[in-house]
């Protein structure tokens, strides 16, 4: 089992990386079943441990911190749940998914997917308490935009993109501002 090869190999990143991956798994069921939001924040808990260790021991990997970037924003989507404040985990995200860009540049379409959801979700999160969401909103288009660029057959890319738009248009028509061209965009996508 993963955890018997983490112990087993304690200085070398990629068991770290595989156990997180198995505890990511784990919350990713009970997120996606409507499970016990407290166990999913317990196995994210674990599966950041384990991503903590792989940058720790590999701090040059750009996957390592775009696998500990999408645990952070898993994080934010359960502590959204439960009504705490998600946007500390989302910004931590992104800042994972900047550094993994860095790292790792054969990997930016997919990258550039998880950042632009991590922007979405915390100008979400800003909306939602008052807020102004159109920087993390640019942010996120900017992102998605490149990524349906460098991954054009990417259903998912293109379907965040929209699912953006979307919010994007529902925030400015939630504010009396025209939203037209946004839901038409959002369409299209």
């Amino acid at each position: 089992d993963a955890r018997r090869v983490a112990e087993a190999h304690p200085r070398e990143a990629l068991p770290h990386m595989l156990l997180g991956l198995v505890c990511g798994a784990d919350a990713a069921e009970v997120v996606s079943r409507q499970g016990p939001p407290v166990r999913a924040l317990a196995a994210l808990g674990q599966c950041l441990h384990c991503f903590d260790e792989a940058v720790r021991l590999a701090p040059r990997s750009g996957s390592a911190r775009q696998a500990r970037g999408l645990a952070y924003w898993a994080l934010g989507v359960a502590q959204k749940r439960i009504g705490m404040d998600p946007r500390t985990s989302y910004t931590k995200a992104i800042l994972d998914d900047t550094e993994a860009l860095d790292l790792w540049p054969s990997g930016a379409g997919g990258i550039r997917n998880a950042r632009g959801m991590a922007y979405m979700d915390r100008g979400r999160s800003i909306q939602q308490r008052g807020g102004e969401p159109w920087k993390d909103y640019e942010l996120s288009l900017t992102d998605l935009d490149e990524a349906v660029r460098l991954k054009p057959g990417d259903a998912t890319s293109w379907n965040n993109r929209g699912c953006l738009r979307f919010e994007w248009a529902a925030a400015l028509d939630g504010r009396g501002m025209d939203a037209a061209d946004k839901f038409d965009r959002a369409i299209s996508d």
